[in-house]
This record gives structure tokens, sequence and C-alpha cells, in this order.
């Protein structure tokens, strides 16, 4: 059985160098079809996040390549850039993919957009604030450059992902099979605590 598919906003970082003590920096969000592994509920605020594998998430390659060949086209860059897809196996032991925790998942892309959107505002108001007129400008064009590589990249991963159909994952047994025995653990462990404080009452009685 392979893994359900839904759309999800994802975070593009890239290597930050020794200007950022080589963390990775965010650079921008795009929307891009995820495999979903499972979800995890947190029964103390009764909210759930997702683990998600994207099939596409090497940005930091996208951008050296973006900037080393956007020149040699003027138009439709994204369909000369190659990356090889990333696709989960619920049949190994292991998965060797990159996971991602994110609170909030998607059937259609432009709820997906609105997101991420959103997201991007606030970089944008992030990185400009408490800015000189001079270096507003400048990074206001910088980051303005930044959205459209970005862009390229969700072109790229949507070009490559129409065979990855949206799972209606209400309806079917979609989740790993480690979080369906996680959440049973768990009720079981809160129902155990119930027994035993109801004993702990009789016995001081």
């Amino acid at each position: 059985m392979s893994y359900p598919i839904k759309y999800a906003v994802e975070e593009l970082k890239v290597d930050g160098g020794y200007e950022y003590g080589y963390e990775e920096i965010t650079k921008g969000y795009i929307v891009s079809k995820c495999y979903v592994l499972e979800s995890r509920l947190n029964y103390g605020n009764n909210h759930t996040t997702y683990v998600v594998s994207f099939p596409y998430d090497n940005f930091d390659s996208f951008v050296s390549w973006y900037y080393r060949n956007s020149y040699n086209y003027n138009f439709d860059i994204y369909k000369h850039y190659y990356e090889q897809r990333r696709k989960p196996d619920r049949e190994l032991l292991r998965d060797e993919y990159p996971r991602h925790i994110i609170c909030e998942l998607f059937d259609t892309y432009e709820e997906a957009k609105d997101l991420a959107d959103s997201k991007n505002s606030c970089l944008r108001g992030k990185i400009l604030t408490n800015t000189g007129s001079a270096a507003y400008e400048k990074r206001s064009k910088e980051f303005n450059n930044m959205m459209e590589i970005c862009g390229e990249y969700e072109k790229f991963i949507f070009a490559n992902t129409t065979d990855m159909a949206i799972s209606h994952i209400e309806s079917e047994e979609t989740y790993s099979k480690d979080s369906v025995v996680l959440a049973k653990l768990s009720e079981e462990r809160t129902q155990m605590a119930k027994d035993q404080t109801k004993m702990i009452k009789k016995l001081k009685k």
C-alpha cells in the first residue's frame, strides 16, 4: 500500500554559509504535493500534526543551477532542470528520505496557496523590517528575485508530479500502522492511569 498524497506548504531553505554560521535559512514557501507518512495527535491540546515527505526538496541545488543557467533560457526555465524524485516505500523497514513535520494538509492547491502567500508575506516583512531606504530597495529586489526562483521550483515540482493523485484520507486506511499503534497505546495508558487513580481513592477510604 502506498502513502496517501495531499497538498502542503513546503518551506524552502538553503545553506546560509559563513554569514549565518552554516545554518539553513528560509528563502520562501511554495505549494507542493507530499506523501503523508503518519499523523500525530497531541492528547493535551487535541492538535494533530503530520509527518510528510516531499517528492522534491533540494532547493539549494535548484538555486545554484538557476544562477548558472537562467541566462541560457528565455522562458520555462524549470523545464531544463532535473532532480530525482523521492518516493518513500511502506515495504522498506526504514525510509531514507527527509521527513517534515507540518500542521496543515489540503485537498486543493488554492487552499495551500493562501497559506504559502501568507507565510511569504510574513517573511518579506521580517526581511525588510528596520532597514534604511537604500537597504530596503536592495533587499526588496533580492526578495522579489528569490520569489521568482521559488516560483520556478514550484512549476518544476508540479510538472513532475502530475501522476500523484490527491488522496481522500478520511475514507481510507492511509496513515502508517505505527501511528495507529501509538494512538492505541496512548489510549490504553490513559485508561490505565484512570483505573489506578480510582483504586488509590478506594484504598484511602
